[in-house]
Parts: structure tokens; C-alpha cells; sequence
């Protein structure tokens, strides 16, 4: 059946998924499909340096890799198979295509390491029209249209065709400087020989290195039914007896432990100790593995669904970066020497493992409910899931939840965070491990493991109304881990609730340098400092902090409502009438709608200020009338000093 006797429906060329699920119901001899093993999906992400769009990892994982095809249109969504490992960077695309159309480009040379941070996930091709669905390494997609052939493309085309690309280009600035890019004189990769003989084949599934460390290190491939046999068990995990509560839709695929292990085959035994520098060796791929003894690894090890590694270790495990899942079973004790993270596959809901002891010196946890785990005490802990069941959780341990990890870690371990509701943990998990691994602090100059404990605890004790207790924690924290933000955040916070605005300031005032540059919208030093200047009066003052706010974030909001009202003191109604505007445009709260009001009433147009009275009120029941009040001091109160700060 021909494309041209399918009506498809048009917003099905956004979105590749769905127009694959539907081609191959409407024309199912048409399509064709590949298995994808987790190792596959694994290997592939390593090569990319970075974990796949989760739509497209589970689309793969359960149906395989996609290819639908007819005389006029071509779909596909690709990943890597047991057979098939083409480098799918945008880069390599493009160039490949121009190379075999007789051209070459300068715009891709000089954009290189942007276009090795793109994967392409899928694409259409009708004709000569191409639509590419590409991930970039921070997991946002873009949609690229080439609308000609490659032979008459030049550069100002494809830059046209990769705008939003570049304009991602600072968001990924550091995960380019990761990027190893081939040699000069590298042809591209061509793929296996078709001249390849099945003799070839089953040499290269030989592998040397693979035989050589299964040899040093005695493992043995068994199936599943001769482990169990050999450990003298009836089961290897507790999964399938449902008794944990916790379901995963890749494990309740499959009815039990036996069916599972059917399809995920790969299954190496090692009676006695395994001591490996890495389980990353040239064509090993192992779905589970079994040690009789300790299993120590100097290297990284991912889940079952990201490497597809599961284990089961009668002794103790020691692993140098472990991502947390289930299938990972340690009778003795389980350690990370330096990075455990447990990592969703996207964020719609709270993932959940079985109980779980970790013992290492950072964890990283993105949609994983944190009352799976129980934490030895010296762990970091960086969170991010649903705000109010992430502030639900509670820990002795230094906890840095939501975007905090921002005022705490360097500039190079963390990607640039654009809003306070964006959900992503944008973390450079390699570059934490790396700089764990050599030794070196993950931590901005002037912040240290303490300061973060003497801010989480600050908040226990300002929570249960312990005021005094909770600045004693701040203040100490500031002593201690001076480059700290949140240190002058939440101290400046406090005295500004005690109304103690001038304290507060020179709080707030400390703060602003150490403002976490990639967090885009984080201002609250800046602006808090400045509306306690109004508070006593400093109005030139406050103004300057809220134009330094306004030069690096256009919609600070509130920088301009804090112009705004020290325009009003300082009589400037004009000016403040168009900060105000301005700020309500972008988002409207009490104090600018009041403030609103207040310009229009001292200008003698009640009618407006009536109106914006009356969406002031609707924000909050603090709002009096201008009849009563022509400032905010009903609100704020008179200014105190503190004796004890």
C-alpha cells in the first residue's frame, strides 16, 4: 500500500511515534521491526554520551527499532540492534549525505561539536524532503526540515534548517567540551561488509578481548536454570513475588523470573571473587551476573535498564558509580565508592524501588521516591521529583533537593536551568564521577559539606519555630561555607520575616556574588535586598540592584515591582506606572496589582485604580484600600532591630 492511498493526518509528521504506530496498523507489510535488548539501547547511549528521549526508549525497548517503508515514503526510528551500531550524530548525518552528493560544508566544520551533541531519533523522507527528529544531549528534540536535495544545500540553508539547534548552542556548551571528536583522516563508518562471509561473522562474535576476560576471571556462561542449579536456589530476586509493592512495566511484562531471564540470556557465573577494572570489554554484553563470592568494579555499572546489567553477589559488591534499579541483589554488604543514582525514565510519575541500603558518598535521584532508601549517614543526597512529595521527605543527611545542587556544585557539573518549575535535574552525572574519582571537590570554592547541613538543618529548626536556633544554624553556615547561597538566602529570609530589613539587607547584600550562574532565574538575594532598601528608605539603592537583576533575566517580575514602588516613594509616577505594567505583564501578583492601583489613584484615574484594587484583592485578602493606605507599610510593618543576630 502506497503513502499516497493512506490519509495521514498532518500533526502526525510532529510527532514520529505515533505516525510509525499508525502507518503499521494501516499498513502493517510495509513495516518491519528490529529487536532492541537493553545492552543495545546501552551501547548506544554510551556512544551518544548521553541517555535517549524516554518516549523513544521505551517505544524501542518494547517494540524494537522501527523502519516503515513504500515507493514514496520512508519512516523510520533507529537504535542499535545485536547487528547493527551506526554513529547517528547530526554531524555524521549531514556530512555523510553532502560527502555522497559531491559536497562539503564550512558551517559544519565550524559547528562540529554542537552537531556531535544531537542524535537523530527518527525520520521522515518524502522524495527529497527529509524531516529529521533529533535529541539533543540536554534530552530536548527538535524537528529539522531539509527541504532539498543535499547536492544543492549549502551553509546559509542549513543554518536556516538548524536554528534551534544553534540556539542551544551556550545550554551545551559544557557537554561539547566532552566530546571526542573522530581523527581528521577517519572515514566515516561504513557498517559491516556486505562481502562478509558467515565465517567472518562468527570470528568476530569471537571476540579476543571477551575470551581473554572471561578466561582471567573464570566466568562461565550458563543459562538461567544451571545458575540455579549451581547456587542451589529455586529464584534470584524477590521481584516477582509481588510482596514489595513496587511494579515496573519492563518487569510486569513478563510473568515471572524464569520468562525474563529467557528472553535476557546472557548469563556469565563466577564461583569465588570477581575483581574487574571494568565490565565494559569489546564484545561482552551481559544481561546477568551471577557471583559466587565479592564482586568489586572499578568502573561504572548501570541498571538492568540502562547497560541491561543485572546481579546477584552472595558476598559483598564494591562498585565505583552504580545507577540504582532492581535486579541488583547483594546478600553482604553494597558500597559505591563514589556516585550511586537511581534515574527515571521520564518524569510522569514517582518511581519506586525495593527497599534499598546505600552507602555511598553522593546520591543523585531524578523521579525516584526517596523513602526507597535508607542512607548511610555521610551521603549527599540531590533530588528532584514533584515539589510537595520531595518537601515531604525528611534527612539528617546533607540534602540538597530541587534546584539547590545549582548554589552548591560547580559551574561544570550542572547544565543551565531556565525556570523553577522546570523538572529536569540537569547534572553532568559524568563530570560529578570524574571529579570524584580524581580526588577533587564537587563543590564551588567557599562551599563545603558542612555549610549544607547547617542550612538543611537552619530550615528543620525555622520550620518547628525555632527562630533563634534556625539563625544560629544560618550564621554558622555562612562562617563555614562562605561561598554558600543559600546560606544568605534563607538567613536573609529569616530577618526579613522578623521585619529586621536593614539585618536582612546586609544579609541578602553578602549573597549576591555567589549567585548560581546557570540558574537562570534565581534573583532572590538581589531582589530581596533590594525590597528591604525601600523598606528603610534606600530607594536609589534598591533600584541599582533591581537594574542589575533586569541586565542578565528581562522578565525578573519582581525586580520591576520593587522599581516600581520605589519609583512611588521617590514621587516618579510615570516610571512607575511602566515597571509595574511591565512586571503585571509577565505575572501577576498582589503587590504589583496593588501598587498598580496606588500610581493610578495618586494620579486621579480611580476607575483603574479601582479595577486594579480589585484584582489585588483577588490575589490576597491582605489588599486595603487606597482611601486607608497610599503605601505598603500596612503590609511590612515598622522596622526593627534584632539583638541577637
Amino acid at each position: 500500500m502506497n503513502a499516497s492511498n493512506l490519509e495521514i493526518p498532518e500533526y502526525l509528521h510532529k510527532d514520529i511515534i505515533a505516525l510509525i504506530t499508525y502507518l503499521e496498523k494501516q499498513a502493517p507489510k510495509n513495516a518491519n521491526r528490529s529487536k532492541v535488548a537493553p545492552a543495545d539501547l546501552a551501547r548506544m547511549e554510551a556512544t551518544a554520551g548521553f541517555s535517549m528521549p524516554p518516549a523513544f526508549r521505551e517505544f524501542w525497548l518494547k517494540g524494537g527499532a522501527a523502519y516503515w517503508e513504500d515507493e514514496q515514503l520512508t519512516v523510520l526510528s533507529y537504535c542499535y540492534t545485536d547487528y547493527s551500531s551506526a554513529d547517528n550524530t547530526l554531524y555524521r548525518m549531514l556530512a555523510t549525505s553532502l560527502l555522497f552528493s559531491g559536497r562539503k560544508s564550512e558551517f559544519l566544520e565550524q559547528e562540529i561539536r554542537l552537531l556531535y551533541a544531537c542524535w537523530i531519533v527518527g525520520m521522515i523522507k518524502e522524495g527529497d524532503k527529509r524531516t529529521f527528529f533529533v535529541s539533543d544531549a540536554l534530552g530536548k528534540m527538535h524537528i529539522i526540515h531539509i527541504d532539498k536535495p543535499f547536492a544543492q544545500q549549502d551553509d546559509e540553508a542549513l543554518r536556516t534548517a538548524l536554528a534551534s539547534i544553534l540556539e542551544q548552542r551556550e545550554a551545551l556548551a559544557d557537554f561539547m567540551a566532552t566530546v571526542k571528536l573522530p581523527d581528521e583522516d577517519e572515514d566515516f563508518p561504513s557498517g559491516r561488509d556486505e562481502d562478509q562471509t558467515d565465517e567472518e561473522e562468527e570470528e568476530d562474535e569471537e571476540d579476543p578481548a571477551k575470551q581473554a576476560f572471561l578466561e582471567k576471571h573464570r566466568l562461565e556462561e550458563l543459562t538461567y536454570e544451571e545458575v540455579l542449579e549451581r547456587m542451589g536456589l529455586e529464584q534470584l530476586f524477590d521481584y516477582w513475588d509481588g510482596k514489595s509493592g513496587v511494579s515496573i512495566m519492563s518487569l510486569d511484562n513478563y510473568e515471572d523470573e524464569p520468562s525474563y531471564f529467557e528472553d535476557y540470556s546472557r548469563i556469565y557465573f563466577c564461583d569465588g571473587d570477581l575483581d574487574v577494572d571494568s565490565l565494559d570489554v569489546d564484545g561482552l554484553y551481559i544481561d546477568l551476573l551471577v557471583v559466587k563470592g565479592n564482586l568489586t568494579v572499578r568502573d561504572s555499572v548501570a541498571g538492568w535498564g540502562g547497560d541491561g546489567i543485572a546481579y546477584y553477589v552472595t558476598g559483598n559488591t564494591t562498585i565505583d558509580k552504580l545507577q540504582v534499579d532492581e535486579l541488583q541483589k547483594t546478600l553482604g554488604k553494597e558500597s559505591v565508592r563514589y556516585l550511586a543514582y537511581a534515574w527515571a525514565d521520564d518524569h510522569e510519575m514517582l518511581n519506586k524501588l525495593s527497599r534499598r541500603k546505600i552507602d555511598a558518598p553522593v546520591f543523585l535521584s531524578w523521579f525516584y521516591d526517596l523513602h526507597c532508601f535508607e542512607f548511610a549517614p555521610d551521603t549527599l543526597i540531590t533530588a528532584l521529583y514533584e515539589y510537595d512529595d520531595l518537601s515531604a521527605y525528611k534527612t539528617t543527611n546533607a540534602f540538597l533537593p530541587w534546584h539547590d545542587f545549582a548554589s552548591a556544585f560547580r559551574t561544570d557539573l550542572y547544565y543551565p536551568v531556565e525556570k523553577e518549575h522546570h523538572d529536569n535535574l540537569n547534572l553532568n552525572i559524568g563530570g560529578i564521577y570524574a571529579a570524584l574519582k580524581k580526588g577533587e571537590s564537587i563543590f564551588k570554592e567557599g562551599v563545603t559539606k558542612e555549610g549544607i547541613l547547617l542550612v538543611n538543618e537552619g530550615q528543620r529548626l525555622l520550620a518547628a519555630e525555632d527562630v533563634q536556633g534556625a539563625w544560629a544554624c544560618f550564621k554558622k553556615a555562612m562562617e563555614v561555607a562562605p561561598g554558600y547561597y543559600l546560606a544568605y538566602s534563607e538567613g536573609g529570609k529569616l530577618l526579613f520575616k522578623e521585619k529586621a530589613y536593614r539585618q536582612a539587607m546586609e544579609v541578602f547584600a553578602k549573597g549576591i556574588p555567589f549567585k548560581p550562574e546557570k540558574l537562570a532565574y534565581e534573583n532572590t538575594c538581589a531582589e530581596q535586598a533590594a525590597l528591604c532598601a525601600v523598606r528603610i528608605g534606600e530607594y536609589n539603592q534598591a533600584i541599582e540592584w533591581c537594574l542589575d537583576v533586569l541586565e542578565t533575566n528581562n522578565e525578573a517580575y519582581f525586580a520591576m515591582r520593587v522599581i516600581g514602588e520605589a519609583a512611588i516613594l521617590t514621587q516618579h509616577l510615570d516610571d512607575a506606572k511602566d515597571y509595574l505594567k511591565k512586571s503585571l505583564g509577565i505575572s501577576s501578583i498582589f503587590s504589583n496589582n496593588w501598587l498598580l492601583g496606588l500610581v493610578y489613584h495618586l494620579q486621579g484615574d480611580q476607575q483603574k485604580a479601582e479595577q486594579c484594587y480589585q484584582q489585588a484583592a483577588r490575589h490576597s485578602g491582605r489588599a486595603k484600600p487606597y482611601s486607608e493606605h497610599t503605601d505598603m507599610g500596612y503590609i511590612y510593618g515598622t522596622p526593627v532591630t534584632l539583638d541577637w543576630v
